[in-house]
């Protein structure tokens, strides 16, 4: 009687899991189907949305990467003070490639607006 009881509720589970599959199945050839006839992309995919997320974060990166660089060399200017062996420090930290490249990039940002 065990075994049948068993048989029984492992048959309807079976089914009911089959129909839900088949339901989900349905669902998602429905979406696909919705997608493509509005012309929706799928993040995935790269669409122009994501794409453009994806480089504003990657120069957001570089920003904050020169930000903190442009921080290190003006706690370092301060930090030389008006001494002649400060003010050759200070020279040395003006002419430095971070220094250059944050003009550089200043200047064309500048000229872009």
């Amino acid at each position: 009687e065990r075994e049948t009881a068993n048989s029984g509720v492992n048959t309807l589970l079976t089914d009911r899991i089959s129909g839900l599959q088949n339901d989900v199945s349905d669902a998602a050839r429905t979406v696909e189907e919705f997608k493509t006839k509005d012309n929706i992309l799928n993040s995935t995919d790269g669409g122009t949305l994501q794409s453009q997320l994806d480089q504003l974060t990657s120069q957001l990166i570089a920003a904050q990467s020169d930000a903190d660089q442009a921080k290190d060399r003006y706690n370092q200017a301060l930090a030389a003070g008006s001494t002649p062996a400060g003010l050759a420090k200070l020279a040395d930290i003006l002419t430095s490639t971070s220094a250059v490249k944050l003009r550089d990039d200043y200047n064309q940002r500048a000229t872009e607006l």
